[in-house]
């Protein structure tokens, strides 16, 4: 079942509404993430795989969200050109996807933003597990969790990855709703970020029912605009066509 969570600012009458299929976790000073089990996530997806990056630039696609600490920011799709390494669902291997993650453009205070999106920093040869699903944009993925939380459904293949300290540590409990996906990435990946094939060939194993079902029919929309109700609640609506400015290659 579906379930719709609101996040209310105590100084502004606006809401953010976050639809989870799983289950939500909460971050610093009260913004819901949108967190999936890896079941989920898989079944849910259009293409899984561990990618390595080829290239990024700036896609010239941009966009604000109208979260409180976030109205003077605008964000930047990258585009990511990310060679598949090990298919799990709906690619093959050595086939370039293309992958839009979210990025600021520095505007007015934006680097004092609070409790912001889950971007990552795509460079090239990072290797990371993509869960994705189509965009706006023809020929164009995003995180399945995106724009909010890219890092939901992007995994970085790093196991000094800052984010993994504590499943690093031995200290991570197993009923942390990050417990199975970073026991998954150190399946996938050796201490010196080496991919182990054999891991990939497991996960197809694990997730044979997921990858086989019918997915779900999320898109991903790129550009969004602000819509006030008449109390004043305000939350983020995917902008229609006519009113992109959607520069695509």
């Amino acid at each position: 079942m579906n379930l719709t969570f609101a996040h209310i600012s105590n100084t502004r009458a606006r809401i953010v509404f976050v639809t989870v299929a799983a289950f939500v976790t909460v971050a610093a000073f009260g913004r819901f993430l949108e967190v999936h089990d890896m079941k989920s996530l898989v079944r849910s997806s259009t293409l899984v795989f561990v990618g390595r990056v080829k290239s990024v630039a700036p896609s010239g696609i941009t966009t604000q969200l109208s979260y409180p600490t976030w109205e003077k920011v605008v964000f930047e799709w990258l585009r990511a050109d990310v060679e598949v390494v090990e298919p799990i669902k709906g690619t093959r291997k050595g086939k370039l996807v293309q992958v839009a993650m979210l990025s600021t453009i520095e505007a007015d205070d934006s680097s004092g933003m609070i409790n912001q999106p889950g971007m990552l920093e795509p460079k090239q040869g990072d290797l990371f597990l993509f869960c994705v699903a189509p965009t706006s944009a023809t020929n164009l993925f995003a995180a399945f969790t995106a724009p909010y939380d890219d890092d939901q459904a992007i995994f970085p293949l790093n196991r000094n990855y800052w984010r993994y300290s504590s499943h690093r540590d031995g200290t991570e409990k197993r009923d942390s709703p990050f417990f199975e996906r970073h026991t998954l990435i150190w399946s996938l990946v050796d201490d010196s970020g080496q991919i182990i094939p054999a891991g990939a060939e497991q996960m197809r194993t694990a997730y044979a029912s997921e990858i086989t079902a019918a997915r779900s029919n999320r898109v991903i929309y790129l550009q969004w605009r602000t819509e006030t109700n008449h109390a004043g609640w305000m939350r983020d609506v995917p902008k229609m066509p006519a009113e992109t400015n959607q520069n695509t290659k």
